[in-house]
């Protein structure tokens, strides 16, 4: 009887200690993949802001060149053709834009 006791004891104070160690680790694990989540999360969100800024710097070449050509035929069309006054004005306004466009890039 009294080694069934005592096994008891032991079992009971290797339970109390044991316990909330492993609940401890259960929630490291649990901490630690989270972290792993938002780790990977945030390397898949530095990949598209990468991917976008390199969209953007494709793209802005592209608006650049088509304003290029929109400034060479608004710049021939009020060369050599005659425009009513408000045309002309509307289309030098346009040129105006594109240069402040340009300008801005």
């Amino acid at each position: 009887m009294r080694t069934a006791l005592h096994r008891t004891l032991v079992f009971s104070l290797a339970l109390s200690v044991a316990l909330p160690a492993a609940t401890a680790l259960v929630g490291m694990d649990e901490a630690s993949a989270q972290s792993r989540k938002d780790e990977k999360k945030r390397q898949v969100l530095d990949y598209k802001a990468y991917e976008r800024e390199k969209n953007r710097e494709v793209y802005g070449e592209l608006a650049n060149e088509k304003r290029q050509e929109a400034i060479a035929q608004l710049k021939d069309i009020l060369k050599t053709q005659k425009l009513a006054p408000d045309t002309k004005a509307e289309m030098l306004m346009r040129l105006a834009e594109l240069y402040f466009e340009q300008s801005k890039y």
